[in-house]
């Protein structure tokens, strides 16, 4: 029987379970668990689509994606990243490219960030745009990041750790370089509210392709399962304007506590500015007892910021980019952290 390709609901949600639980690995999650993620992932979320291709009554390839606001070349623009591209080793590569050429044939330019080598020859394959690189970036705050290293290494997850392995290991080793204010009258606190959230425009030549916050990001993120940790905005302001706001996420893993900033949506485009915004995020977030923070931005000046707060480079991701019918725009783009699955990586044990 040939594969049918449909789009994810609530009556067809079962047959993606396994695949997708097996993807993440994490099959030990508990009935109820799973339910609550399922739903808060896949249907709670605004202006996303799955698609699933259907062997009978069992996925066996999926794309899950969302669209958000961009700024391309100064224009607000709706385009969709992709997110979870998976697809069962026997039913490669045919059921993986259908699926992916489903939302290619949707009116919005993509989005796409990978590691991996496969993902990236069928981008190539497919003519999608490789965009320049981009750099992971990691602050261990506290020496229980060794915890971490060590669980890695020895294939395991620091999740299923006990709690008492990272005690004698919480002391700081490198605390956030604090850069300082831009002024006198610069100012900063957390945003408790959607209501909140200043209507923050990055400027129109500052890059070619900007990602922007949805309004129902914050509500999403706020509606998460507790064992997801809690999301961080905080907005900064000079002479009582608000001119940036950041989102973080700080999380319990096992023994300690990891931290991701996922974006910063500013209203210049500044090195002292993103110094001290970066800084003052990371303070935040090591205040709050995180053992390491980590970030990913594809704008040389926000890398450059991190480094100078003492960030180390890690990793290196590619972005890729479909403009659909749409010319391919040129220029400086920033890119972040703000695609769902990355973002809330890693999952709870």
């Amino acid at each position: 029987m040939p594969l049918a390709y449909t789009s994810l609901d609530r009556d067809n949600m079962h047959t993606m379970e396994e695949i997708y639980l097996s993807y993440l690995r994490r099959k030990n999650w508990s009935r109820a668990f799973i339910d609550e993620y399922f739903d808060w992932q896949f249907l709670q979320q605004k202006e996303v689509e799955t698609v699933l291709a259907l062997d009978e009554d069992r996925c066996v390839a999926m794309i899950h994606s969302s669209v958000r606001p961009y700024a391309v070349n100064g224009t607000p623009t709706q385009v969709r990243e992709t997110d979870f591209w998976i697809s069962e080793p026997e039913y490669r590569p045919f059921a993986s490219f259908r699926v992916l050429q489903t939302l290619m044939a949707r009116p919005e330019p993509i989005c796409a960030v990978t590691v991996n080598d496969y993902v990236t020859s069928i981008f190539h394959r497919l003519k999608w745009q490789q965009l320049p690189e981009i750099h992971q970036m990691v602050l261990p705050v506290r020496a229980s990041i060794l915890v971490k290293a060590a669980a890695n290494r020895m294939l395991k997850s620091v999740g299923e750790l006990p709690r008492l392995a990272a005690l004698p290991f919480r002391f700081t080793v490198r605390p956030p370089k604090r850069i300082p204010a831009p002024s006198s009258s610069a100012a900063v606190r957390e945003i408790v509210n959607a209501d909140d959230i200043p209507d923050i425009v990055p400027p129109a030549d500052g890059y070619c392709i900007t990602q922007l916050t949805n309004p129902s990001d914050f509500d999403w993120y706020a509606a998460a399962p507790k064992p997801f940790g809690d999301f961080v905005w905080l907005e900064f302001s000079i002479g009582g304007k608000p001119v940036a706001y950041t989102i973080s996420r700080i999380y319990p893993e096992g023994p300690c506590f990891g931290a991701k900033i996922f974006h910063v949506q500013s209203a210049v485009k500044d090195p002292a500015i993103y110094g001290w915004i970066l800084s003052e995020t990371s303070a935040h977030l090591a205040k709050r007892g995180a053992d390491w923070i980590d970030a990913r931005f594809s704008c040389p000046l926000l890398v450059d910021a991190l480094r100078q707060i003492g960030f180390m480079t890690g990793r290196t991701d590619i972005a890729f980019w479909w403009p659909g019918k749409e010319k391919m725009p040129e220029g400086q783009y920033l890119i972040s952290v703000l695609y769902r699955g990355e973002g809330l990586a890693p999952y709870p044990v």
